[in-house]
C-alpha cells in the first residue's frame, strides 16, 4: 500500500511523544542506510497513558457502551448509551467512540485537569473507525466523515493520542455483553 504525504503526516500527528522521537531519530538514520534505521527504530520504554478509552457498539441490542480509566481516577468505568440515529454498526461504532470522548473530555475538566497535557489510548476493534480517524482509509459516507470529523476534533485536544485495535472478543470481554 502507497501513502500520501498527507495520510502519513496526519498518522504521524497520532502519535504520543516518545514515539514520535523514536521515528525522527530512525529518519535521521535512514540515509545511512536501513539497518542504521532500524536499530534507530529500538522501541522506547513505554508510556503508559493519562486515560483508556475502550469503545463497542452492539447493533442487536442497540447500545453503544465504552469504559473509561483515568489515572487520576483509576477506577475504570462502564458506560452504556443507546444508539439513536446510528444506521449503520460504522455509525454505532463512531458514536461510542464519540460518547467516551465526550465523556472523558468532561471528567477531566471536572478533575481540573487541561487536556492538553493528557495522553488517551483507544481501544476498539473497528479497524474502519480507526484507519478513517489516522487518515489512512477514505470514506464516501458523508455521515460517517462527520463522525470522523468530530472525532478528530475531540482527540486534537489532548495532548497525545494512540489507537489500539483489539479482536471483537477481547473488546466484549472487557466491556461485557
Amino acid at each position: 500500500m502507497i501513502y500520501t504525504v498527507e495520510q502519513i503526516v496526519q498518522a504521524v500527528g497520532t502519535l504520543d511523544k516518545a514515539e514520535k522521537e523514536r521515528l525522527m531519530r530512525a529518519l535521521a538514520k535512514l540515509d545511512q542506510g536501513p539497518e542504521a534505521a532500524r536499530e534507530a527504530m529500538r522501541p522506547s520504554p513505554a508510556v503508559e497513558p493519562d486515560c483508556v478509552l475502550t469503545y463497542h457498539s452492539d447493533a442487536e441490542s442497540g447500545l453503544a457502551r465504552f469504559s473509561l480509566w483515568a489515572r487520576a481516577d483509576p477506577a475504570p468505568r462502564l458506560h452504556r448509551l443507546p444508539l439513536a440515529g446510528a444506521a449503520s454498526h460504522s455509525e454505532g461504532e463512531y458514536d461510542a467512540l464519540l460518547a467516551g470522548l465526550e465523556r472523558l473530555a468532561a471528567d477531566a475538566a471536572a478533575r481540573g485537569e487541561a487536556l492538553g497535557q493528557l495522553s488517551v489510548e483507544i481501544r476498539g476493534a473497528s479497524r474502519l473507525v480507526v484507519q478513517q480517524v489516522m487518515g489512512l482509509w477514505k470514506s464516501s459516507n458523508a455521515r460517517l466523515q462527520g463522525r470522523r470529523d468530530q472525532a478528530l476534533a475531540l482527540l486534537r485536544q489532548f495532548g497525545a493520542f494512540r489507537f489500539r485495535e483489539l479482536s471483537s472478543s477481547e473488546v466484549v470481554a472487557m466491556l461485557g455483553d
